[in-house]
């Protein structure tokens, strides 16, 4: 009934600093193809070329082929500095294209597959050697850039590496606390109700055991048999075991007039629900039950109510309290308001001197 959650996961923060650092890198190189629209100038070759270069960066910050993307940008970049004429390394084309190349260097290095960010070193040193080649320009200060660029997009690679590692031994951590407490909870729960089990159908067998003990006998098997199965399933999966909600409510009526209450319900026809909502309405009845069955008057007088208007399924008890009204504020009352207001429900629980209202109300078309 129940499937399992996606695991959200964390936001990676060095996605957003390369996106950063691309950013910047666009806007260092559309300097000079912009200063060229303003001032009128001649929108040649390099003024093209710079423009593709730009594209080729943007694909690579904002799609997802990033490996056809920074290579199409090496392509550009060596074909763009093989054949067409800068004037030098320091002119405004070349120089705005050599900024975006080392961030774009960065970049690859931090990433898989390593080789490749070898291999764009490689490229765009050969691209400076060509343009030095031709003019009276030296090679080494922007091969030198760029060789910095790859070892600091090596080292960034290295830290985001780092960081999963550290994440994936503490959720290993968690995942053998949560083991242990599984452990835990099927070592002394679900043994002490199979004890529990044993004893009541024990009870069951006896001759002379009088009818109206007999029935509220049954209640507990029924009951103990159900937690039993519910407990099994949460240990072994992690879920629970579907109940149908209409079922739980005519479970949890008996258990509170086997308790000794006197219990005036009303339901309307319960239909099915997503199995997220019939989850929460499930859990809401059993922890509403426990709540009365501690805190109320003994042999007190119980108002239920299950109701179904406008798509939406309200449960609602009244009981009367004891002379000290009890926590609204309780672990299982939280977690249960917890639980409903993320589903998009209401919750409201109230005590008063003489008694005791919870009302939840869930939208029978809830999603997770």
């Amino acid at each position: 009934m129940n499937s399992a959650r996606p695991v959200a996961r964390r936001p990676d923060p060095w996605a957003w600093a390369r996106l950063v650092l691309l950013g910047l890198g666009v806007l260092a190189a559309g300097f000079f193809p912009l200063a060229t629209v303003l001032d009128g100038g001649d929108r040649g070759p390099a003024w093209v070329w710079s423009l593709l270069l730009l594209g080729a960066a943007g694909w690579l910050a904002l799609g997802r082929s990033r490996l056809a993307a920074a290579s199409l940008f090496l392509g550009l970049y060596l074909t763009g500095s093989a054949v067409v004429d800068f004037g030098g390394l320091y002119e405004s084309a070349h120089l705005g294209a050599w900024i975006l190349g080392m961030v774009v260097l960065a970049d690859v290095n931090s990433r898989r597959p390593r080789w490749f960010g070898w291999v764009a070193l490689a490229v765009l040193l050969l691209a400076v050697v060509a343009v030095a080649g031709r003019v009276a320009d030296s090679p080494v200060p922007p091969g030198l850039g760029l060789v910095i660029a790859a070892l600091a997009g090596r080292l960034v690679g290295s830290l985001e590496a780092a960081a999963r590692l550290r994440e994936a031994a503490a959720e290993d951590r968690r995942r053998v606390d949560r083991l242990e407490l599984t452990q835990a909870v099927h070592d002394s729960g679900a043994a002490r109700l199979a004890q529990l089990l044993l004893l009541a159908r024990a009870l069951l067998d006896r001759p002379n055991l009088p009818d109206d003990v007999r029935g509220d006998v049954e209640l507990m098997v029924e009951v103990a048999s159900a937690g039993a199965k519910e407990l099994r399933s949460v240990v072994v999966t992690g879920m629970e075991a579907g109940t149908p909600v209409a079922d739980e409510w005519r479970r949890a009526t008996d258990v509170l007039a086997s308790a000794g209450f006197q219990v005036l319900q009303t339901s309307d026809p319960l239909p099915s629900l997503p199995p997220e909502v019939e989850q929460e309405a499930v859990r809401v009845i059993r922890e509403a039950t426990s709540n009365i069955c501690r805190h109320a008057v003994p042999r007190g007088r119980i108002l239920a109510s299950a109701a179904v208007r406008d798509d939406e399924l309200t449960l609602r008890w009244v009981s009367e309290a004891a002379a000290t009204a009890p926590r609204t504020d309780g672990m299982g009352l939280a977690g249960m308001r917890r639980r409903v207001e993320r589903l998009g429900g209401s919750f409201r629980a109230t005590g008063e001197a003489d008694a005791h209202h919870l009302r939840v109300s869930l939208p029978m078309g809830a999603r997770l």
